[in-house]
């Protein structure tokens, strides 16, 4: 299993979801694994795929671990050197030494449910190399083994403790990778986001440090940095990574900035959207027009408020994204068209819906990415 892990901000985690009581609302889905119908099933919570957890890694090969120590419930999942850690009180996800929240990127987080685990399906997928692809019309998920590049990707870890900050910072390390040249150029892009993450962190102390000597008396707590990362795609000498800064400065709160590098590792590329298409592919309209639909039906139910004096009509010449395993998703930063609240937004399109405007080079993409 290669390292796939981005996350996004840590924000308040997320309470262990015990929902023995409310299964019997749930409802079932069949999974279909490489053409067989398991003897398990899929709940479906709304639009919450979960899967469960011992059922399907038993499967793929995993030894599955539960244990309950003063309340610390986890699931371990190990397979020669890749151990995964499920933990639900804290709905946290550690793999292979890289702790990202379940609860925060994935809604439906970590579940226990009539005392057998289940996770979200978006959440399986990035931590293993499955595709999952929920039929509504047939109540049928069915599971694919995804092949994923040579490269594997680790967790760089650096940490910074002082009186006016506290910092974590996860950046990730690529190695494996034939072009030894590329692979330092992409690992030194890498380990700069987040060493600036950390002088951003250290230049907040330090101006608080000197309000604070100045006379100031409105910081409240401490800075805070937290910058951490997500794996998103890794196939076809393609490397789709996710990284998300959080900083505090004082004030109210503190604001998040998301970036993507989707790389060819082939080439030793960043890749701007445009790469991906042809150039004279009329993607844009279509892009925008099921932006603006998602968007609309967000507002509509409720979920979401658009800024009357600034709301979305293009994704412009350089539209910030990343790939899943099965679609380009672009996102949008805090404020962008939304209020704070709302945090970054983000709107999938999957990649069979661009086929034919992907430029020859990656024209696989249109056939689920691999």
């Amino acid at each position: 299993m290669k390292k796939r892990i981005i996350v996004i901000v840590l924000t308040s985690v997320m309470t262990v979801m015990l929902c023995t009581a409310a299964a019997a609302s749930q409802m079932k889905a069949a999974i279909m694994f490489e053409g067989n119908t398991l003897d398990t099933s899929a709940l479906i919570d709304g639009e919450a795929v979960c899967l469960p957890v011992r059922d399907i890694c038993q499967l793929l090969g995993y030894t599955v671990l539960w244990s309950d120590i003063n309340g610390a419930r986890k699931v371990t999942v190990e397979k020669g050197p890749d151990t995964v850690v499920f933990d639900l009180t804290r709905q946290m996800v550690t793999e292979n030494g890289h702790s990202f929240s379940a609860g925060t990127h994935f809604g439906s987080g970590i579940r226990l449910i009539s005392n057998r685990t289940y996770i979200d399906s978006g959440l399986f997928a990035t931590v293993f190399p499955v595709n999952a692809d929920y039929n509504t019309w047939e109540v049928l998920v069915t599971l694919e083994r995804r092949a994923e590049s040579s490269v594997t990707v680790s967790a760089e870890v650096l940490s910074s403790e002082t009186e006016y900050l506290t910092a974590t910072i996860q950046y990730p390390k690529l190695d494996g990778l034939a072009d030894t040249t590329v692979q330092s150029a992409v690992n030194n892009m890498l380990e700069q986001a987040g060493r600036d993450a950390l002088a951003a962190g250290q230049q907040n102390a330090s101006d608080m440090a000197a309000s604070i000597r100045d006379g100031y008396t409105g910081a409240v707590g401490k800075c805070e940095t937290v910058f951490d990362y997500m794996v998103t795609y890794n196939q076809n000498n393609i490397l789709s990574v996710v990284m998300s800064e959080y900083q505090y400065a004082g004030g109210a709160h503190g604001g998040t900035v998301q970036r993507a590098y989707t790389v060819d590792l082939a080439k030793g590329k960043v890749l701007a959207f445009s790469d991906l298409m042809r150039q004279r592919a009329d993607y844009a309209p279509y892009i925008n027009h099921a932006i603006r639909r998602e968007i609309d039906r967000r507002v509509e139910t409720g979920d979401l408020y658009e800024f009357e004096f600034a709301p979305f009509s293009d994704i412009g010449e350089a539209p910030e994204y990343y790939l899943s395993y099965d679609a380009v998703v672009f996102y949008f930063q805090e404020y962008a068209y939304f209020p704070y609240a709302a945090g970054i937004q983000e709107f999938t399109v999957a990649f069979d819906e661009l086929d034919g405007m992907f430029a020859e080079p990656y024209a696989f993409l249109a056939n689920k990415g691999n």
